[in-house]
């Protein structure tokens, strides 16, 4: 190794290797190139390389979770740039500092070293670092639960982000929002933010960040009881945590995993979890969440187990002054001691340890929890019968919760100098207490009862917003389908109508062919084969116009369809004529091949419609629908004088439009609903429609045979018929929603097998 070591040396190691090194996290290697490159650097006095060695190396140290070292690095880095004029480094410096602190949860030197930042973005007009900053400064005052503030700096470095279009910032921004709605109780609304930052972190491959929006989405769902959500969330949080091998995701992702657990009663699996967790926490300077699995465990271990519980109280008491603020955890740590004890009917330590809580307690003057220990080391004495402390305790604590205005509070305090006084027979004040409790009581059920409402709507909204997504994500998805589907369709087809009409002109040539055998029996044909042949060569030409078929848009098929109906024509008209026993079948055979044609010519005519819509440039004109559908109406009756309509036309609005294009929307929607109408019954079809300020609504509505479920999704298609026995090119359809989307619109169709069908569609005009 060190040979090798000694080999890079001489090929002289830049910082882009190192950089390499520091991204594979093969930091020793890393930390020696580093040491070589200072050493050399500092003899040739090249400050610039210096500085970018010294945040490599305290990102190095950063990512190892040596934070106070990493700090003394960028502290020396910074030292550097102030003699020598470079903006942009300098600014990278005072973010990465402010990243350190943040992590090491200095909130107050954190927001110092963010206000630098934007102090000195300001002056660089760097607003890529100014945004950063105000971002940065609203989550340190969210740490310090200066909600309104924190919103107001957010909003700011989200306007800039906005100008920036800024997908990383994005992702920061909807962070910190996320973050104020879920420590406000207002989880759908966190939940919303939270997979808007996953996103934008995952368009940047910031798989850490992504991490961390997994575990805020699983918090979010294990507040309102979506526990199975939330483990799916932390499961993904956890597999990136572990791909990424970074300790203090995986130590949060086990502590909440564990929280889900215990909410579940599964208390052996929050076991496992939380000691997870603790494994994590040896490596990770964040006590945080290491502190808050050992309390866990204690509470768990407290009921079957008394010297593990103390065990795991007493150390996460110790480690609780490792951290600044950590007086709100060693009370919890001191409290469950004292419970401990106390369960395990050890009173003198219990009585001890309740009466340090005390201490604690009033060292972090905190009333909520002022209130609560106060009240239960009253209680704890009351029970021991040692009244007057007692009574202190419990009305203390009455007074810390009234000033608090927790409900709770006031009625486990009332609770406890009401059985005290009952104890002491002291019957009036019992019964002023017991009066209390009631109204304290009241109010504490009243409360609870909005909370759960509360909870309740949240988890509504929350269904609602999941519903939304996944019918969005759904009709995304069927647009796009429908769109790929559009663009291949003429060349799907193309080929197709090609393959058929190459059949047709083989099934013409055999004819021919018959044709020429038949003429030794009869002279007339004898003496009509010039015809004939001519036939034979002009076919054999238009076969060989086939073979560059493929290479004519689709309207250039129309014209040799044409030729072959015409020369079946003149060839029906010429087996009339003859006598032979042959002819028949030879004229049944002309028949049907004439009738294909022509359905052939129908669906490229119609293809070709279909084609030219969006290409369309017509004449706007003023529509009155009313006279328009009427016109169709009755001519649809007249074409069908056999079929039996009723038609209801509602009042419909003018249109400014293209009327040839509308008459066909129309035309073959109503056209469909005749087609398929049950038979021996009246068709009875209404038109209807309205106008919302240029947005139109329309349905056209049957009582036919409807469409099968199985077919709904598919009837817009291209050649997609109900029946093949009704005659039709296939694109009635087809061609409606084609020009329905070239007025900006949709169509739909409700149908019931056996009773009939509606389509509604709109209009953007």
């Amino acid at each position: 190794m060190g040979v090798m070591l000694i080999c890079c040396a001489k090929k002289e190691t830049t910082t882009t290797d190192i950089e390499k090194l520091y991204i594979n996290r093969d930091f020793l290697t890393a930390e020696t190139s580093i040491a070589k490159q200072f050493f050399q650097d500092s003899i040739v006095g090249d400050s610039s390389k210096m500085n970018d060695l010294l945040l490599l190396s305290s990102k190095i140290k950063f990512a190892q979770y040596k934070y106070p070292e990493a700090l003394q690095l960028i502290n020396r880095s910074l030292s550097l740039l102030q003699s020598h004029h470079d903006p942009p480094r300098y600014l990278e410096n005072l973010k990465f500092k402010g990243d350190i602190y943040y992590e090491l949860k200095d909130i107050p030197n954190c927001s110092q070293t963010f206000d630098s930042l934007l102090y000195h973005a300001v002056i660089a007009n760097d607003p890529k670092n100014i945004a950063y900053a105000y971002n940065r400064i609203a989550i340190c005052h969210l740490k310090n639960r200066q909600d309104s503030v924190a919103i107001y700096y957010n909003n700011k470095s989200d306007s800039i982000t906005n100008t920036l279009n800024n997908v990383e910032l994005k992702g920061h921004v909807h962070f910190v929002f996320g973050i104020e709605k879920f420590l406000n109780g207002q989880y759908d609304t966190a939940q919303i933010h939270f997979l808007k930052s996953k996103d934008f972190f995952e368009k940047v491959n910031n798989k850490l960040l992504v991490g961390y929006n997994y575990i805020n989405l699983g918090a979010c769902n294990n507040e309102i009881g979506q526990h199975q959500s939330a483990l799916e969330f932390y499961q993904k949080a956890l597999q990136l945590g572990l791909e990424l091998e970074h300790s203090n995701q995986l130590m949060m992702t086990y502590y909440n995993i564990g929280s889900v657990y215990v909410s579940l009663g599964r208390k052996e699996e929050a076991k496992k979890n939380y000691l997870e967790a603790l494994e994590y926490g040896k490596i990770h300077s964040n006590l945080i969440p290491h502190i808050n699995s050992l309390l866990a465990l204690g509470i768990i271990a407290k009921e079957t187990d008394y010297p593990l519980a103390v065990k795991y109280f007493d150390e996460s008491l110790s480690k609780s002054a490792m951290i600044p603020n950590g007086i709100s955890f060693a009370v919890k740590a001191s409290q469950g001691l004292a419970e401990t004890h106390d369960k395990y009917q050890n009173y003198t330590l219990a009585k001890q340890q309740f009466l340090k809580t005390v201490s604690l307690v009033d060292q972090a003057n905190n009333p909520f929890l002022q209130a609560e220990i106060y009240n239960q080391v009253g209680t704890y004495l009351a029970i021991h019968k040692q009244y007057d402390k007692a009574n202190q305790f419990c009305s203390s604590s009455l007074l810390y919760a009234r000033n608090i205005k927790n409900h709770r509070l006031i009625k486990d305090a009332c609770y406890c100098l009401y059985k005290l006084n009952e104890s002491k027979s002291d019957k009036t004040n019992a019964l002023e207490y017991h009066k209390q409790y009631i109204a304290a009581k009241d109010s504490f059920d009243s409360t609870n009862k909005m909370m759960e409402i509360g909870i309740k709507h949240a988890r509504i909204e929350y269904e609602k917003h999941k519903v939304k997504n996944d019918f969005e994500i759904k009709h995304l998805n069927n647009e796009l389908q429908s769109k790929i589907r559009s663009k291949n369709i003429l060349v799907y087809t193309t080929i197709g109508l090609i393959s058929i009409l190459i059949l047709l002109f083989y099934f013409i040539k055999d004819i021919s062919d018959k044709r020429k055998a038949l003429s030794h029996l009869n002279d007339q044909i004898k003496s009509n084969s010039e015809l004939i042949m001519d036939q034979k060569l002009k076919l054999e030409e238009s076969n060989n116009k086939l073979e560059n078929f493929a290479y004519y848009a689709a309207h250039d098929i129309e014209a040799p369809i044409n030729k072959i109906r015409h020369r079946i024509d003149l060839l029906q008209k010429e087996f009339s004529k003859s006598s032979s026993s042959i002819v028949p079948m030879i004229n049944e055979t002309l028949h049907l091949a004439d009738y294909d044609a022509r359905k052939l010519q129908k669906m490229i005519n119609s293809l070709l419609y279909f084609s030219k819509i969006d290409k369309h440039i017509g004449n706007t004109n003023q529509i009155d629908l009313n006279i328009l559908v009427k016109d169709i109406t009755e001519t649809l009756q007249y074409d069908s004088p056999s079929i039996e309509i009723q038609f209801k036309i509602l009042r419909l609005p003018s249109i400014q439009a293209d009327e040839g294009l509308i008459r066909s929307l129309f035309q073959n929607l109503i056209k469909n609903a005749i087609k398929y109408k049950k038979e021996n019954e009246i068709a009875v079809i209404t038109i209807s429609g309205t106008n919302n300020d240029g947005f139109y609504k329309f349905y056209v509505q049957d009582n036919g045979i409807g469409i099968h479920i199985d077919q709904i999704d598919n009837i817009f298609e291209p050649f997609k018929q109900l029946s093949k026995t009704k005659e039709g090119s296939g694109m009635g359809l087809a061609i409606v929603k084609k020009i329905i989307e070239h007025y900006n619109g949709k169509i739909w169709v409700i149908s019931t097998e056996g009773i009939g069908s509606t389509f509604h569609f709109t209009l953007k005009l």
